[in-house]
């Protein structure tokens, strides 16, 4: 059984690692999609910029190299918990955001020749129950009554679909997603970067980060602009232990199908979910496979990450039964390959971008595993934020929000074992009453909405 499916392409030779104090304008702690687009904006919009990136391990060896592959314009906070914290006007300007950040990010990396085998198809999110069906025209709704209309999302009848979905109700459909490869587009950039005169350093941990020096290794870092774009791994630095909240997705993806069985599907590059509460997500694959993936593995005690956490056979073979189940028509085959990455999240399930301008430190982060096309506008809006640029992207709701910290051992792990608990009891009890479920309006709340 190999790992990452992503990782299974030519690398990049191992960069160096940092060998001594120096200046610069700009340092990136992190070398995942956020740091690497905060430093391809800056390159854009003030070429002469000293920038260093310094990466703990390699460049995409976190989520960034490990998840689903869906580019959205998914973002985990409702529209009417953005509005809460702003407006309605502010609410509805940060989903549209999103949304024009995927044909826009679609037209930035063919501009510049970054290959990551972009298909922008679009998003089915299956409904397969009654109790699903009611959910997605709840949320059809929802989304009219904020205004956004059918060339936005939209809700399709059976005889609409070619997928052979088992148990097909319907579906919401919305264009705004499209299907890539995570680690060619997190190693292109960085080549990319490499190419405009940013230095990239591997193996080198920051182990201090504060604003105008960072510390690496026992070498000093100093700079005008510090930006943190540590993800999950903000858990790991001193004094953010309670920060965000590691939580661990698991992937597969099967053996190489048939040209015919591909065609069967009728999926080309759009990506697929199904409305269960417990989320799963899928594409087909350039080289013709599945790359099916799904939550609900356990919280660590502690916000703990470790390698020895992402081989979980039974997560595995859970996901693979639950794709086989939904898409009997791939076959008799396998899968080939198993791996896990850690995304994070705040407290209130609210991403979030933060600059200071009098000390030129930043951030952006906890994404909630929505993270692929986030991370792009995050890092548009930072290099904004850094060389003045003005923008809309700047009055944004999600900038400079206060941070909530997760609740000390053992009320996080207990608070965040008895949610993951929650939405597998949801399914279940959906299936049993065949409407939707009640915990999981409960459990709403709890998590954004």
């Amino acid at each position: 059984m190999s790992t990452t499916l992503w990782h299974d392409i030519p690398t990049h030779p191992a960069r160096p690692q940092v060998s001594t104090s120096s200046k610069c304008d700009v340092v990136i702690v992190g070398a995942g999609f956020t740091g690497l687009w905060t430093a391809f904006w800056l390159t854009q919009l003030d070429p002469t910029l000293e920038i260093v990136i310094v990466e703990k391990e390699y460049v995409g060896f976190g989520a960034s190299g490990r998840n689903g592959g869906w580019f959205s314009a998914l973002f985990p906070a409702s529209l009417d918990k953005v509005a809460s914290v702003s407006s309605r006007d502010a609410a509805i300007g940060l989903y549209r955001a999103m949304m024009n950040n995927i044909k826009a990010t679609g037209e930035v990396l063919a501009d510049n020749s970054i290959d990551c085998d972009w298909r922008h198809d679009g998003t089915y999110n299956f409904a397969r129950s009654n109790a699903q069906l009611q959910r997605a025209q709840e949320e059809i709704s929802y989304f009219r009554s904020w205004g956004f209309t059918k060339t936005d999302i939209d809700l399709l009848h059976p005889d609409e679909i070619s997928v052979p979905i088992t148990n097909l109700k319907g579906s919401l459909f919305t264009p705004h997603c499209a299907s890539i490869h995570p680690f060619k587009l997190v190693t292109q950039l960085a080549k990319f970067l490499e190419s405009r005169g940013v230095k990239i350093y591997e193996k080198s941990a920051a182990t201090e980060i504060q604003p105008k020096q960072i510390r690496v290794q026992g070498f000093e870092i100093e700079a005008d602009f510090v930006i943190r774009a540590t993800e999950a791994y903000t858990s790991l630095l001193p004094r953010e232990k309670r920060t965000v909240a590691p939580i661990y997705s698991f992937m597969i993806a099967t053996e190489v199908l048939s040209h015919e069985t591909i065609e069967r599907l009728h999926l080309n590059g759009a990506t697929f979910a199904d409305m269960r509460n417990l989320v799963i997500y899928g594409q087909v694959t350039r080289d013709n496979r599945i790359a099916f993936g799904g939550r609900g593995a356990p919280y660590r005690f502690g916000s703990k990450i470790s390698p020895s956490y992402e081989n979980n056979q039974h997560v595995s073979e859970r996901n693979f039964a639950i794709l086989h189940e939904m898409l009997p028509d791939i076959g008799d085959v396998t899968f080939t390959h198993q791996w896990a990455g850690v995304l994070g999240i705040y407290r209130d399930w609210f991403p979030r971008v933060s600059f200071e301008a009098e000390t030129g430190f930043g951030y952006a982060g906890g994404y909630v595993g929505d993270g692929v096309g986030s991370s792009a506008l995050a890092g548009k809006t930072l290099a904004h934020l850094i060389t003045q640029t003005e923008s809309d992207l700047t009055d944004l709701p999600w900038l400079n929000r206060p941070i909530r910290r997760w609740e000390i051992e053992p009320l996080r792990y207990l608070g965040i074992s008895f949610g993951l608990r929650a939405m597998t009891l949801a399914d279940v009890e959906e299936r049993i009453t065949n409407r939707p479920s009640v915990i999981g309006r409960l459990m709403s709340p709890l998590i954004g909405h």
